[in-house]
Parts: C-alpha cells; structure tokens; sequence
C-alpha cells in the first residue's frame, strides 16, 4: 500500500467493469477506517470469507495495515466457517447477511472512497492463519509471517514473471488457501498485474473470459485439467494463453499433454504444502528438452535433502524462508517420500503417511491407486483406510476404493454390474497385495468429491462410504425379466446399499416413492423402446413401505382406449401392495397393447 503506483493501473477486473489503484486504495482506506472503530485497535484475529477475489484482497490488506490476523477458512461451506469461530474479534465477508451468525461483520467493500495513513509492515509478524487441505486427514492451523509470503512472492516473478508480462490472471480455485491466495491475487497484485475477480467453475467459462482478453494467466488444478476441453461451438484452442499452473496434487500425464493441446502452453506444476510453500515446479509436456518430464526442480532459495534414520527415513526435507526453516536451523521434514538427483532436482514418490498396515500387512495406498489406474477401466482412483467393527466380520480395519471408471468402461459397469466389475479390479491388484489388504468396498463415482481448491478431502471420500450407502447404487437388482404381448413384468431386489436410501429415513431407511417412480419410468422406456411421453401421472397411491433387501415385482403394461393413451403399473409381492398408479401418455408411440384394446 506505500507503493508508488499510477492512480490508473487495474488491480481487479469482473463481468462489471476494472477497479484501479485509486479506487483499491480507497476502498482499503474506508475498511482500515472502520476496523479501527470496531476493534480500538488492532492485533486481534478477524475471519476473512470472501467470494469475490477483489474483496478478499480489500480485506486482507487492511486487516494487515490495521495490525490485525486474516484467519482464512479452508472453504466457505457453513461447517468450516463455524469450526473457525473460537478466538475471532469479527469476521470481514461479502457473504450473505445470515452466514456467521451474530458474530460482528464487516462488508470488505462499502464503496466509500477512504484515506488512511499508510504503514510499512513488520516481516515477521505473523499475519496470516490458514489450514492445511485435509486430504490425508484432519485439517491443521499454519500461521504464516509477512516475510513468509513476501519470498514465495518474489520467487514466483523472478521464475515466472517474464513469461506473463502484465497479462491478467485468471483461476479455477479459490482464494482461501496459500495456492490461490498467492498465485491469482498477491503475486500479481505486488506484480502490478491485475487479477479476476470471480473464480470460474467450467472450462467454458474461461473460454469466454479468455476471448475477451488479448493475452492471459491460468491457475488451476489437476482436477480441473482432467477436464480440460475446448467448447463445441467454441474454438478448438485456447486463445492468448501465455501461463498454465497447476497444483494440489500431481497431474497424470496424459492430462498435461491434453491441456497442452488445448491451451497452447505445457501446465506448469507446483510442488509444496501450506506447511512448506511452493517447493518446486515442473512440466511434463511441451516438447523435449532436459526441463521436460517427471522430475521436479526445486524454486531459488529452497534446500532439499532426505531423512536417513528414524521413523521419518526417506521423507523430503525442506529448508527455506517459506518453510520457516534457516539455512542453519532444523528442517521441516514432509509428509511425501522421495530423493534428491545429483543435478538438484528431486522426485517424489508418495506420501509416507499413506503408508498402511491390516493383518501385520504393511502397504501403499498410493501404489494401489497407481495399480487400480493401471487397469484401462479405470480413470482415477483414491483409496482409503476405513475403520472396523460394523463393517465386517473381524472388526479389523479395510481399504475402500472410489474410482472414477475410463469413459469406455461405462458400458462394462452398466453390463456387468458393480460387483463383477468390483471382482476383476480386486483381481487386477491381487497381482501386487496380499489378499487380506484389497478393497472390500468400492464407490465409483463420475468425479471425486471436492472443494473449492479442487481438492478431494479425506473426510468428503470417508463421507462416500459412512453412512453404508452408496451413491453410485440408483438401479435395483433385476432377478428376472419376461416381455409379453400384455407388458413387462421385473423380479427385483431393493440393493441394501441403495444410494436413494441416505436420509430417508435415519435409523429406518426406506425407498422413496419418487424413486419407485423412476424405476417405473425406465421399466416403461424398456416396454415402448423410448423414453415416455408423460403429460400426467394418475391414481398414485403408496400403500406399504418398500424396504432394503425386499424382493418385489414391478409389472408395467399399456391401455389403449378411444381417447387415451396409459400406461399402468403396480409394485408387489405376492398379496402386498407397495404402489400403483398410471402413465398418461403424451404424442402416440409404438408397443404392445392390451388384447382387445
């Protein structure tokens, strides 16, 4: 904020127009204005939730030149900002009036146009709490200093800076955390590059804004560049695309030859924790050349070496000023395993807290995603440990596998069915593991859960298995199937791990009626050949609950008469009842009618 800077400049952009530096400034001023009226003073710590980047980075400065601590939530979820509470003066939101409760707020942008006087900032203050990602467990507090923040700064112009010259910087993740907060709002606001304000959720969507630009930044993540693709009516590459980034987790290969091919610059991955800071960085495609391929490159100013003894034997070890850690102090020693190549640069190769242990067994969680990814059904897996005692015989701990299955696999999965296709990827990994430690249950999924950092949490995956149903299970099992000249008549079985079945109802689930309807429904598409026309349903009644593990006959047929078109159904089991009702049919279609119809 003591930065010579013309008035001009564009710090922030969105769908509505550009803030300059005047008006940044501004806005700034009226914030610090207030937040000294609110607090008497500074040295307190303050939520700061923001939707809105340009908000964020309002907040965020004036807490700092008030003397304040940005608490940063991991997500803006209720449950994450309620967890953050305890210890806050206030929070600083442009979220709705209703989230936060009773606890203070104050809106980051009142559009008054302040003045403040404006104070160079302590290095190593403490300025800043975040929260470690949680996608190997519970999430921690990592408090950062200016001095920490200003390095990784630095680093990221001197590396990167010629290559995006003062084009803007557009993201796919959010703010909330050290990846986002610096790659698309501090670094190219020290940089005097402007950011954009609103976070895009879908590919199109930077396609538009892009089109819009004559040249700009991406920053990203793998989840996000698994999905990479140009729009069908748009163009077939990504125009003005000077820089791609990525983090959160390594990108398959084959992902970052795509983005290449559709972006027109090979993604730049980023290595680090929130602990450590950005580590390192690398690109597997855009050509040959010895800065090309699996390994990473440590950033300027990071030393790296190997734990050789103790329980942290093969774990990275970092020192830099990100990090916290002196040239001549103890390093912090990471959770991936790895070594360091004698040119510098290092590879990783897991993390070692994922290494897992069942029946005296001890194994890799991530060799055996890497060996379910083997396989050409599967796209992406994760697998995690899970907890004992109700979930089998033994009581002993098991692995769950979500898996995302290859495009191809699809129509294997609908033939085959859950079990068999779960069957021959436990067979696929009984080449690598002991039997006791394969996937007992498997959740496949057409993406993994995740937040808005486009990370997958451990507690979002553990949320797929607890309670016991399974969101990817929509379909009964069909017992017997006979199409005759007067309808379809199904023998199923309601799946104990049908996915409908979560909270409905707690501790007595039953099948919703809308979902013996949709049952109805594709019984109905199989009789006509088509999709139903419906204009109406009629006579809908539920008699009797129809329960997991209920065998039960679903029986569909067609009534033709002068002026309508139906068609009946009812769900049964022998003398019971559970629903009926009918179809009135919209445009004629073709079937088998009733005799004498």
């Amino acid at each position: 904020m003591t930065a010579e800077r013309p008035p001009g400049l564009p710090v922030a952009c969105d769908h509505e127009g550009t803030v300059d530096w005047r008006g940044f400034q501004g806005a700034t001023a009226d914030l610090c204005v207030r937040l000294q009226g609110d607090s008497g003073g500074g040295d307190g710590r303050w939520l700061l939730a923001c939707e809105s980047s340009y908000a964020f980075a309002v907040g965020l400065s004036a807490l700092w030149q008030t003397g304040n601590i940005a608490v940063l939530p991991p997500n803006l979820q209720a449950g994450s900002l309620e967890d953050c509470r305890e210890g806050l003066r206030g929070w600083i939101s442009d979220l709705p009036a209703g989230a936060g409760g009773g606890v203070r707020r104050l809106a980051p942008v009142s559009g008054a146009a302040g003045s403040f006087p404006w104070r160079r900032l302590e290095p190593a203050r403490v300025c800043v709490e975040l929260f470690t990602s949680g996608s190997t467990g519970e999430r921690k507090r990592v408090p950062k200093t200016l001095a920490q923040l200003e390095a990784e700064v630095v680093v990221l112009e001197d590396a990167f800076g010629e290559l995006l010259g003062d084009c803007p910087v557009l993201a796919t993740v959010s703010h909330q955390h050290i990846y986002g907060m610096l790659f698309r709002l501090l670094w190219p606001l020290c940089a005097g590059r402007p950011f954009h304000a609103h976070m895009a959720f879908l590919w199109e969507e930077i396609f538009a804004m892009m089109g819009r630009l004559p040249a700009g930044a991406i920053v990203t993540s793998p989840v996000h560049l698994d999905r990479i693709g140009a729009p069908p009516d748009g163009p077939a590459r990504l125009p003005g695309c000077r820089a791609l980034f990525s983090s959160g987790g390594p990108l398959k290969r084959a992902s970052s030859e795509r983005a290449f091919a559709v972006a027109g610059c090979a993604p730049i991955e980023v290595f680090g924790s929130t602990e450590t800071g950005g580590v390192g960085w690398r690109r597997q495609s855009g050509g040959g050349g010895p800065e090309v391929g699996p390994e990473w490159t440590p950033f300027p100013g990071v030393s790296l070496s190997v734990a050789d003894r103790g329980p942290e034997a093969g774990r990275l070890c970092v020192r830099s000023v990100p990090a916290g850690t002196g040239p001549g102090g103890p390093a912090l020693v990471m959770g991936d395993r790895g070594e360091v190549l004698p040119d510098g640069r290092f590879r990783s190769s897991g993390r070692m807290d994922r290494i897992a242990k069942i029946a005296e067994e001890r194994f890799s969680l991530d060799e055996m995603e890497r060996r379910l990814q083997e396989h050409p059904w599967v796209a992406r897996a994760r697998t995690l440990l899970l907890p004992g005692g109700g979930g089998g015989r033994s009581g002993r701990d098991f692995v769950g596998a979500v898996v995302v299955p290859a495009e191809p696999a699809q129509r294997e999965l609908r033939e085959r069915g859950r079990l068999a296709f779960s069957r021959v990827l436990r067979e696929h990994l009984r080449r690598h593991f002991e039997p006791v430690t394969l996937p007992r249950h498997f959740r496949f999924v057409a993406a993994f859960p995740t937040d808005a950092q486009g990370k997958t949490t451990a507690a979002a995956l553990k949320g797929l298995f607890h309670p016991p149903y399974d969101p990817a299970v929509t379909e009964p099992q069909v017992l017997e199937s006979v199409l005759g000249p007067d309808g379809l008549t199904l023998r199923l079985r309601v799946p104990e791990d049908l996915g409908y079945l979560d909270g409905h109802f707690p501790e007595f689930p039953v099948v919703p009626g809308v979902v013996q309807t949709k049952w109805v429904w594709a019984a109905a598409a199989t009789l006509l050949g088509r999709v139903p026309e419906v204009r109406a349903l009629e006579a809908v009644k539920f008699k009797e609950l129809l329960l997991p593990g209920r065998a039960f006959s679903l029986r569909v047929h067609r009534q033709r008469k002068a002026g309508s078109d139906k068609l009946c159904y009812e769900l049964t089991d022998g003398d019971v009842l559970f629903s009926s009702g009918r179809f009135l049919l919209g445009a004629p279609s073709t079937g088998p009618a009733e005799p004498g119809a």
